[in-house]
């Protein structure tokens, strides 16, 4: 499927790209087609709408049975598995296998800040938050809204501080770790454990506000 003059060409590949709406008409847009995370043939809005766009979808639709794409859905599980792995991870620090933890705390950090990257370039392109969450029942609402904003503050200032924890820590690794900076690496380490967690909750609350409702 391709644009022309504003409307989708039949019998051209649809999952190229998404039709998300921009500052027109937004409301008689979410309500007939809401369903499909592909903007389909029948979808009967004609042209593009006042100060909309057309935006590339840059993934096919995921695994989880909603109208996500396959990479919001890898998200949701990550973060669901994170907090499980930070622990396990921590058991291992306690029982002398410092190397391992570090190696495990690294390898999940450096694999999330590739996530996260490819997520931000995906809602860009896609047209932003407001489009991403376009078909939700809850879409332009104070709720959706509200919990945007809670999920990202604690999101970025977790990550900030695991990033920061990450770091000071491969600094002292083999020289104060474990020792002086050891207590304070164990505050901090739980600190991004919570964090995670309430990342991981927040995150699944939107994801229903946002794919499921």
């Amino acid at each position: 499927m391709v644009p022309h003059r504003g409307r989708f060409v039949k019998g051209e590949r649809r999952d190229q790209l998404d039709w998300q709406r921009g500052a027109g008409d937004t409301a008689t847009y979410g309500r007939r087609c809401r369903g499909s995370p592909w903007a389909p043939d029948d979808c009967g809005v004609g042209p593009l709408p006042r100060g909309g766009r057309l935006a590339i979808a840059m993934f096919p639709q995921g695994f989880l049975g909603t109208r996500a794409d396959v990479l919001t859905d890898l998200i949701t599980v990550g973060y669901g598995v994170i907090p499980l792995v930070l622990y396990l991870s921590a058991l291992r620090a306690r029982r002398g296998e410092h190397r391992l933890h570090r190696n495990i705390q690294c390898i999940c950090l450096a694999l999330l800040t590739v996530i996260l990257i490819l997520f931000e370039t995906n809602i860009r392109l896609r047209g932003g938050s407001d489009a991403l969450y376009l078909t939700s029942s809850f879409a332009n609402t104070p709720l959706l809204r509200f919990s945007l904003i809670g999920h990202l503050a604690i999101a970025i200032s977790t990550y900030v501080g695991w990033c920061g924890l990450t770091i000071a820590s491969l600094r002292r690794f083999q020289r104060t770790l474990p020792g002086d900076f050891g207590a304070t690496h164990r505050r901090m380490g739980r600190l991004v454990i919570a964090g995670n967690v309430a990342t991981a909750v927040t995150g699944m609350w939107i994801y229903l506000l946002g794919f499921v409702f």
